[in-house]
């Protein structure tokens, strides 16, 4: 288990440790593991217990007890679509030089990615994705056999909960794999970015408070008062924060759980990590992109 705010060093070590091992004249004869990356977007590094947090998440705790943790790391930006050119390239974003939301700047135009060095391999190449700015056509699903982002092009992407709906599809295209071949598989998880909705599975929030933080709220509503967000109401987003982290652990511990009925958890590298964190008004700013706290 990689560090909450950045995976880039240890997602491509693993990467270059598989392949040496599948690189010889019979790379068949090598037992060759799969490899399942999840990133949790907008995922605060002090959310999770490994790192400091005070509630519990399911599937990542597993993963920080039964894995290794990596401590200080950072992202190499606060936003998604430079950080993630990064984690797919290995490159910085002065060299892949994608650093724009739309227009120039804004795709991926390196062919030379994490999932085709696992294509070249005889891997079979799948990713789920669900945050709009990495939809298809900007170049992210460059090395995929199967990039699926339906949930990417919902008409609010910002509303809702699309984890369930991730691990599902994931699971999904899983049972369309060879049995005898192995697998690179992309997990992007978008909740808990804004907007941060209740989740009644799980009641973090404070039945006594009375402000203006409640589930569900667009991001210019959380804009509107983040210069003014008291102590309570900093609190009351946190829980709600920490609410879609929990919910995200659930549908991360669901994959764990599948991979192990079907026996292939034990063949399996895991590695986990975040595209960037969140500011929660400890500082005046509701979000992330434009600060680096």
């Amino acid at each position: 288990m990689a560090s909450p705010t950045s995976s880039i060093q240890a997602a491509l070590a693993a990467v270059c440790l598989i392949l040496s091992a599948c690189g010889s004249e019979k790379p068949q004869a090598v037992e060759r593991p799969h490899v399942l990356l999840i990133v949790v977007d907008t995922l605060r590094a002090d959310a999770l217990p490994a790192y400091g947090g005070a509630r519990p998440v399911p599937g990542i705790d597993r993963l920080a007890a039964e894995g290794v943790t990596v401590d200080g790391l950072v992202a190499c930006t606060s936003w998604t679509v430079p950080s993630m050119a990064t984690l797919f390239t290995g490159l910085s974003p002065a060299e892949h030089r994608v650093m724009r939301m739309v227009g120039a700047g804004s795709n991926l135009l390196e062919t030379r990615t994490l999932a085709s060095a696992f294509r070249d391999q005889g891997y079979a190449t799948g990713c789920i994705m669900s945050n709009f700015l990495l939809a298809q056509g900007k170049g992210f699903e460059e090395g995929y056999d199967f990039y699926d982002d339906r949930l990417a092009r919902r008409p609010d992407p910002h509303r809702g909960i699309t984890s369930p709906e991730v691990t599902d599809r994931g699971l999904a295209w899983l049972d369309q794999v060879p049995a005898d071949q192995p697998w690179f598989l992309t997990l992007h998880y978008f909740d808990p970015h804004t907007s941060y909705e209740d989740h009644p599975e799980v009641d973090y929030l404070d039945p006594a408070y009375t402000g203006w933080v409640r589930g569900g709220l667009s991001d210019p509503e959380y804009k509107a008062q983040q210069a003014l967000a008291t102590a309570a109401d900093q609190a009351q987003l946190r829980a709600l924060y920490d609410e879609e982290v929990w919910a995200v652990g659930h549908a991360i511990e669901r994959v764990l759980q599948a991979l192990e009925d079907r026996g292939a958890l034990k063949n399996t590298l895991v590695v986990f990590t975040a595209d960037h964190g969140e500011e929660l008004a400890e500082r005046g700013y509701i979000g992330h992109t434009r600060t680096l706290h």
